[in-house]
């Protein structure tokens, strides 16, 4: 994990900074040693010190189980912050006191809608980040994560940037990247950096609209290209 963070920093991504250390507990009569990775919080905090602060006042949101992007996972209370009795698919981390949904439920809308490439490339343009969204889809195939977006709909930071209210993605939880298979045999070794498939759900079509648009694509009729064709331009970026 904290490699995984040390690629993404280094092209640019804003990421959590990650170490190992060793944490040693203590009662009166006995101790242990372990190692343990420690986190910087991906909170408002890593916001404010990674954005100018025209860019940090944005929306903040954690994506779990389920955050493809799709309008069946906007729909009812999965958009909200946390509570004892419900986990929000988008997770409000910043700007909870006066909580405004507005800008990811339009994106999801947005990004739903059927339209050819050239219909749909200024859209994207004016609700994502596209740059910042390909160089972090390019870094999480390189480190082999299995467990984000692309792979299993979940582990996924969305951030609203407040100059321009555009999309950018965030990693989190790359603990299982290269190849590290514990208690979950995904291997990522197999899959191609173009993959259309989820390997995290039996290779099921993913269903994602921004990635499909960016550059996923398929000649299977089953696939989900010909009613969110791919913007050549950008899958060519992305490659």
């Amino acid at each position: 994990d904290p490699y995984s963070k040390w690629v993404y920093a280094q092209e640019g991504i804003v990421c959590q900074k990650a170490n190992l250390c060793e944490l040693t507990l203590k009662t009166p009569t006995d101790e242990i040693k372990e190692l343990f990775t420690m986190f910087e919080p991906l909170d408002g905090s890593l916001i404010e010190k990674n954005y100018p602060e025209a860019e940090a006042k944005g929306n903040l949101y954690k994506g779990s189980w389920g955050c493809m992007l799709t309008t069946d996972s906007i729909r009812g209370d999965k958009v909200g912050i946390e509570s004892a009795w419900n986990t929000p698919v988008y997770d409000l981390k910043t700007n909870d006191d006066e909580p405004d949904h507005t800008l990811i439920k339009s994106l999801v809308n947005k990004l739903n809608n059927d339209g050819s490439a050239a219909e749909f490339k200024k859209t994207l343009d004016e609700i994502v980040d596209v740059e910042q969204v390909l160089k972090y889809s390019a870094l999480a195939w390189v480190v082999g994560n299995p467990d984000d977006m692309r792979q299993n709909m979940n582990n996924t930071y969305f951030y609203f940037n407040s100059l321009d209210n555009k999309l950018e993605i965030l990693p989190y939880d790359d603990d299982r990247c290269f190849g590290i298979l514990q208690d979950w045999p995904i291997d990522m070794s197999y899959v191609p950096d173009y993959t259309t498939k989820m390997a995290g759900r039996d290779r099921a079509w993913q269903e994602n609209p921004l990635l499909w648009r960016l550059f996923l694509k398929s000649d299977d009729p089953n696939s989900l290209s010909k009613k969110y064709p791919v913007i050549e331009e950008y899958r060519q970026r992305y490659f």
